[in-house]
């Protein structure tokens, strides 16, 4: 089974993967994938700015506990030692705050580019899924074509088999197991919703006169040869 799906896959790859990549790209494409990618940078910054702010939101808050168990002490104690250090600390949160709120207002700016990029990102996005679909629709006919034209064969030698299988039971000679007719070949007609006749069904009726068919003329055939049949 694995062996099989690799298979199948390698034979597609080409055909449907290699037209997300490289110069194959439609204008559609690339326009979305540049356009993606620049949402996707912004995302990162507007994250790293979130981080630091977190950083130092953390920082600043323990650097004012300290200051207000500082501003204690000196409240407490009168110690100027204590107003040394809370004034100190004080110093150390200024620039830290400022650099709080510039980490929040660059993520609101990043944010609000972001938001004025997603109409064109999703309107981009549209438009190269429109031409997957038709890169898809071609492949598809492309497939259908190939299968239809392969196709009759094997309805053909289900139908063989089926007549031998019949003349093995006829003649009551050979081992006769292994096709259980259950076989279905479906026409396919890309752009086409409309049912229409499979190419062989095992189980139908129609099925059974043409392999019927087969097998009389055989065993005519074999009869005239000198062979009985029950």
């Amino acid at each position: 089974m694995h062996t099989t799906i690799e298979r199948m896959t390698a034979a597609l790859k080409p055909l449907i993967c290699t037209f997300a990549a490289g110069n194959e790209q439609a204008p559609e494409q690339r326009s979305y994938f540049a356009l993606r990618e620049s949402v996707a940078k912004l995302r990162a910054a507007l994250a790293g700015e979130a981080l630091r702010r977190q950083q130092l939101e953390t920082r600043i808050q323990e650097l004012d506990a300290l200051r207000i168990e500082a501003l204690t002490e000196h409240r407490l104690s009168a110690e100027d030692s204590a107003a040394q250090r809370a004034a100190g600390l004080a110093a150390e949160l200024e620039p830290l705050r400022s650099a709080a709120a510039d980490a929040g207002a660059i993520a609101a700016g990043i944010n609000a580019r972001i938001t004025a990029m997603l109409p064109a990102l999703d309107q981009a996005a549209m438009h190269a899924r429109q031409e997957l679909g038709r890169h898809l629709e071609q492949q598809f006919a492309e497939l259908a074509a190939r299968y239809q034209a392969q196709a009759p064969e094997v309805a053909d030698l289900a139908a063989q088999l089926a007549a031998v299988q019949a003349l093995m039971v006829r003649f009551r000679c050979g081992n006769s197991n292994g096709f259980g007719r259950d076989i279905r070949l479906p026409t396919i007609t890309p752009d086409d919703a409309r049912e229409v006749p499979p190419l062989v069904d095992g189980r139908s009726a129609e099925f059974d006169r043409l392999a019927g068919a087969i097998a009389n003329e055989l065993a005519g055939e074999l009869i005239a040869a000198g062979y009985s049949a029950r």
